[in-house]
């Protein structure tokens, strides 16, 4: 790792370093695991691999410049890596990854039944110049979870559903005078 560290130009090395200050600040509890999510009653389910379950092990994790929100450490965060790139290029990837990280919450609860109930999900995005982290506390997850059951249920019933309504909800919409997606901020 040291070897091949030294070998990379300044940019790469200011990414890899973003990325590992933030796995120090962490204590992994399950990796790249396989789980799925299955309702006998609406007779709908999903699989899919997650990123990382942490326990956030530092005690001044903060979750804004500020240092006004605290990360809660003493409970569980699901975690999604991704890069620059593509992952903040378009507002609305955002909800996606939310909405799909929420599904992977449910997921672990049903593929794992003895770990504590999951309350965090971060979307955490690397670059060379920063490491942004997109955050949803438990409150904000309960909702997630409620739209991403729906969107999958409407999936497999082959039905529409309001997606206007869900945008708002989440607080996402378009922004008139920029002429862009925008995501209220106390929403993230």
């Amino acid at each position: 790792y040291v070897t091949y560290a030294n070998n990379l130009d300044i940019e790469s090395k200011q990414y890899l370093n973003n990325y590992t200050n933030f796995l120090a600040s962490q204590k992994p509890i399950l990796a790249e695991q396989d789980v799925a999510y299955f309702d006998p009653i609406k007779k709908i389910g999903v699989c899919g691999k997650f990123d990382a379950l942490s326990q956030l092990n530092v005690n001044n994790f903060y979750i804004d410049k500020e240092c006004k929100y605290k990360a809660d450490i003493d409970h569980f965060a699901l975690v999604d890596y991704k890069n620059k790139n593509r992952a903040v290029s378009q507002v609305h990837y955002l909800t996606g990854y939310l909405m799909q990280l929420s599904l992977y919450s449910l997921m672990i609860q049903q593929t794992f039944p003895e770990l504590k109930p999951i309350n965090q999900i971060m979307v955490v995005v690397s670059s060379p110049k920063i490491l942004s982290i997109f955050y949803a506390d438990e409150k904000k997850l309960k909702v997630y979870q409620e739209w991403a059951i729906k969107v999958l249920e409407c999936f497999w019933k082959k039905q529409k559903f309001d997606l206007d309504d869900m945008k708002r909800q989440l607080g996402y919409y378009w922004h008139d005078q920029y002429n862009r997606p925008y995501y209220e901020k106390e929403n993230l």
